[in-house]
């Protein structure tokens, strides 16, 4: 038997017995008879819903595609996510060193331009001239 390859989904709707009674419906314990009556009413209303089994194969089918899509989405997503947000915190740091580091170029262009002036008013005002 050579290994079903992951497009090969069996969809595979087997038709459905009717529904019968266990034995052990004549069983004294409440709460036995209560889960046969439960399991044999639930098996009516899929038989009469589906009795070609498309449903019961519709619904393994779902199944299957949650359990290949969704546990990995489960499992992986919330790493994805952390690490996402460390990037973005990452990200916010170095912004905020640039910030810094272009306070500090233009505090430091200020400065120079303030000294320039007031080297160049000196001059203008200095009653010595050289």
């Amino acid at each position: 038997m050579e290994p079903k390859r992951w497009n090969e989904i069996p969809w595979r709707a087997v038709p459905l017995d009717p529904p019968t009674l266990n034995e052990q419906i004549e069983s004294p314990n409440p709460i036995i008879r209560s889960a046969e009556v439960f399991r044999f009413s639930l098996l009516r209303l899929e038989f009469w819903i589906s009795p070609t089994g498309h449903i019961r194969a519709w619904l393994r089918l779902n199944l299957f595609i949650l359990a290949v899509v969704g546990i990995p989405a489960v499992t992986i997503a919330p790493l994805i996510v952390w690490l996402l947000s460390e990037i973005a915190a990452a990200i916010a740091l170095a912004l905020q060193i640039v910030e810094g580091l272009a306070l500090i170029a233009l505090y430091s262009l200020l400065l120079f331009v303030g000294l320039q002036v007031f080297r160049s008013i000196r001059k203008k005002t200095s009653p010595i001239r050289a």
